[in-house]
């Protein structure tokens, strides 16, 4: 089970008269702009995978069998190459931001029972754009099916009965002083399974990120990136050694800054 520690302003939009996979044109509420629901494709059919491996044996085909490969050596390395750097940059533009992945990988759907994906798009200056995955499961109080995401440490749950709306967790916060003093807390072992359900435990959470997902993060870096490919292009000089000195270089140096943070993520842990 999730852990959530923050409670947000309660807002929700509805979604009963929205026909596309957006759910919501005007602010979610404080921290949400608008999310939009998905589901995802076979990798095959994802547009930065399928179509590149058509156009690589399609090229392959003319280059072998009409053009010859002893004939054309050169041109078939160079179209070889501009094809490869086209489908690395359409990778790295997939990494690189949310919502051209969600085009490449994903399908609009605007039916929340069927959806796998989110991608939810925060307000100006509270954080950036995320592709969560949709959570589907029942309710071990009423056996009720389901469906949420987790945003930022929040949980946005799906309430059908109420004009079809995701919202954020509905504490207690507004009941009478009297009833706060009455309280004795949950008394069974199936009123605290369905309060961690509902709330989650109380406790914080930090996750330190493993150390290959800080490296790949700094190694698609749109500068580091350029650094790389300047890096092959000196390659192309007859001082080829001095290019991959360089990369070596570059490459412990972003081992270094990877190393120092996640120390000072422990640290703060």
């Amino acid at each position: 089970m999730n852990s959530f520690l923050f409670s947000k302003q309660q807002n929700s939009i509805s979604l009963s008269s929205r026909k596309s996979n957006q759910i919501g044109t005007i602010p979610f509420n404080n921290d949400i702009h608008s999310i939009s629901l998905y589901c995802s494709k076979h990798f095959l059919l994802h547009y930065n995978i399928g179509p590149f491996f058509f156009l690589y044996l399609l090229w392959f085909s003319i280059w072998i069998f009409h053009l010859g490969r002893a004939e054309y050596p050169e041109l078939g390395v160079i179209i070889t190459a501009i094809i490869a750097l086209l489908n690395i940059i359409t990778c790295l533009f997939c990494y690189w931001f949310v919502e051209i992945r969600a085009f490449m990988s994903c399908v609009p759907e605007k039916n929340p029972w069927k959806a796998e994906i989110v991608v939810v798009k925060p307000t100006e200056n509270n954080g950036y754009p995320e592709m969560v995955p949709l959570h589907h499961g029942k309710n071990p109080h009423d056996n009720r099916e389901q469906a949420w995401f987790i945003f930022q440490k929040c949980r946005y749950l799906y309430d059908e009965s109420e004009k079809k709306t995701f919202k954020t967790i509905e504490y207690p916060l507004f009941n009478s002083f009297h009833s706060y003093l009455q309280s004795k807390g949950y008394q069974t072992q199936d009123e605290t399974d369905q309060g961690i359900w509902n709330f989650g435990l109380n406790k914080m959470v930090i996750d330190i990120p493993k150390f290959i997902d800080l490296f790949i993060e700094r190694a698609t870096a749109p500068f580091f990136v350029f650094q790389v490919f300047c890096v092959l292009l000196w390659c192309l000089d007859e001082y080829w050694y001095y290019s991959l000195l360089t990369l070596f270089m570059l490459i412990v140096f972003e081992i270094t800054l990877v190393q120092q943070q996640k120390r000072n993520m422990a640290m703060i842990r």
